[in-house]
């Protein structure tokens, strides 16, 4: 599926036996399904599309759905299908995880957001703009109620019970 261009992203483990594997220009997203076999193992696409480019930030997995960038679009896709489910831009080519059912998002351009991660549509709970002037390409890292972030000078700490967003 990559033959041609960088996979610069971590394939995304769907349980119990599928992988999500994505790439850019043009390469767009394939699910693949992996069978332990007698002689080893087998691999079957599962489905392959262009509605999941990642180019250097790994998609996430949950309940179901794969929540990533397209480039600079975040996406919501069905895992089982590949459909989209919706798309909303505003953070450049950010990256994001999970927790607690909502995403934690870094803009490229160094803002925060925080949205529910649910497949009927986009809902921010949150944004704030935490970085001036810097270009952000590092994943969230949450630990003990905070949010650690960091662009290329300095890192960040914001403590996200006082934000109000995940209650």
């Amino acid at each position: 599926m990559t033959s041609q261009y960088t996979n610069a992203v971590t394939p995304v483990f769907i349980p119990p036996n599928r992988f999500f594997i994505s790439s850019s220009s043009g390469m767009g997203g394939s699910v693949v399904e992996v069978t332990a076999t007698d002689k080893g193992y087998e691999v079957a696409e599962v489905w392959r599309n262009n509605n999941m480019q990642n180019h250097s930030a790994t998609s996430i997995y949950y309940q179901g759905h794969l929540y990533g960038f397209d480039g600079v679009t975040l996406k919501c896709l069905d895992a089982e299908t590949g459909e989209e489910k919706w798309k909303t831009r505003g953070y450049g080519k950010g990256t994001l995880i999970v927790a607690d059912g909502h995403l934690v998002i870094l803009g490229e351009h160094g803002n925060l957001g925080i949205a529910q991660a649910t497949p009927t549509g986009f809902v921010e709970k949150a944004n704030a703009q935490v970085f001036r002037r810097s270009r952000c390409e590092t994943v969230p890292s949450l630990a003990d109620g905070r949010i650690y972030l960091r662009d290329d000078k300095e890192i960040v700490c914001i403590n996200i019970n006082l934000m109000g967003a995940t209650q």
